[in-house]
């Protein structure tokens, strides 16, 4: 790698940029992204009309746009090849590709044919065509895995984004199907969460029980299954089913793994009388206690780095927020009610257009107006101020979480104790 100045920035993303990378001025990141994709040969789809931003923030939010603009600065995958015989720097921020190999100059496939992103070859067509290679990527599990391991995860998540996506381009609320009278906000979301939590079998003391060693793929399989069940919740409101698409994925990012928070505290709080502990109940009716996580992460010895680092951050959070729901009680009214309350917070989003904002503050005041009948009417409790703001205290415990959990990601990604397929933006802020 030929040194640069430090003021230099990276042509692809415009970060900074420590220096050159196959033959581009570029930061390890974008580098680590352009060889993943040429060494496995992943084959990206572009969302929109092929001219995404993928600078800075946006850098994650379209991979076919980012590989193309690398293709386009002058990335190409026989450059791969060459730099690893000449040295390459091999620090990167994303995992390193390694080959089970019996001697040291099979190192790399031959890269020259792989076609760029819009189909066009690396080299000339004389280029002899890439070889069958038994490259093998640093599974998220600390083994040696199928680099059609690290596909497949891939193309699972793309998969998933595309139906959810496919359900925000819709306007209708859901179920799309007649009802005879007009619900208001909280009554379509209180139907909603009782459909949700139908889906995961009943958690009580009696079938509940500790759960066995896993892998951060089978966790990560378990929060896509959910994120895709929040997203109907969510469309099953007509304030967020009116927004546009790309609005709708924006509240979406930050709401979708609070509401599983939630959910799951809440449910581990009915299960468990004792006070709050380090107990964890999953939607299959497992438990984990990060008192014994050494036992249930013995599979994986990159789940054990990344549960020795987070654990007091979920520690503190299970006796925070089930302290507080223990304490407060909340009815399943006052708890929906604290979940859209969550999910229509616009203070630390961007990238909101205007008619979204006033959605969001007549969602806001829609609340307010509920609530307030709810108190009064059905519990015939006219001074509710004192109640109020215990339930409120709940929004303000998961705000503060969702910030908690934003720089434990960028941890994650600094100190790569997680590959950026289970950290894609295209679920995250």
């Amino acid at each position: 790698m030929q040194d640069v100045s430090p003021s230099y920035t990276c042509q692809v993303c415009l970060l900074p940029a420590p220096g050159y990378h196959f033959s581009v001025i570029s930061c390890r990141a974008c580098a680590a992204f352009f060889r993943r994709a040429a060494v496995l040969q992943i084959t990206y789809v572009c969302q929109s009309k092929k001219a995404c931003d993928v600078t800075k923030k946006n850098r994650f939010s379209c991979r076919s746009c980012r590989y193309q603009k690398c293709w386009d600065l002058g990335m190409r995958p026989s450059m791969i090849k060459q730099m690893k015989n000449g040295d390459e720097d091999e620090e990167e921020s994303a995992p390193r590709l390694k080959k089970k190999r019996k001697n040291t100059k099979d190192a790399l496939p031959d890269l020259a044919g792989i076609p760029g992103p819009s189909g066009e070859n690396s080299e000339s067509a004389t280029t002899a065509p890439a070889a069958e290679s038994e490259l093998k990527a640093e599974s998220i599990d600390g083994h040696q895995e199928p680099a059609a391991v690290v596909q497949k995860m891939s193309d699972e998540q793309q998969q998933l984004k595309d139906r959810v996506d496919q359900m925000f381009l819709s306007m209708v609320p859901l179920p799309r199907r007649t009802i005879a009278v007009r619900l208001s906000l909280m009554q379509r979301a209180l139907l909603a969460f009782d459909e949700h939590i139908k889906k995961w079998p009943m958690c009580t003391p009696e079938n509940v029980k500790p759960g066995e060693p896993f892998t951060i793929a089978e966790i990560m399989g378990n929060a896509w299954e959910e994120l895709e069940n929040v997203a109907v919740f969510c469309m099953s409101m007509e304030e967020f089913a009116k927004l546009e698409r790309e609005q709708k994925w924006v509240l979406f990012k930050r709401f979708w793994k609070l509401f599983t928070m939630l959910e799951r505290f809440r449910t581990t709080m009915h299960c468990f009388d004792d006070p709050p502990d380090t107990r964890m109940l999953l939607y299959d009716g497992t438990y984990y206690d990060f008192e014994d996580q050494r036992i249930w992460t013995r599979r994986s010895s990159n789940l054990k780095k990344i549960i020795d680092f987070a654990a007091p951050m979920i520690e503190q959070q299970l006796y925070e927020i089930i302290g507080l729901l223990r304490r407060t009680a909340p009815t399943d009214f006052e708890l929906i009610f604290c979940a859209l309350h969550i999910l229509w917070n616009t203070s630390d989003s961007t990238n909101l257009t205007k008619a979204t904002l006033k959605s969001a503050e007549a969602a806001r005041k829609t609340l307010s107006t509920e609530i307030h009948e709810y108190y009064t009417t059905e519990l015939n409790r006219p001074n509710y101020a004192a109640r109020l703001m215990k339930v409120m205290k709940i929004v303000a415990v998961f705000d503060e979480a969702a910030r908690t959990h934003a720089e434990a990601r960028i941890a994650f990604r600094t100190f790569e104790f997680l590959p950026k397929e289970y950290l894609t933006t295209d679920f995250y802020e």
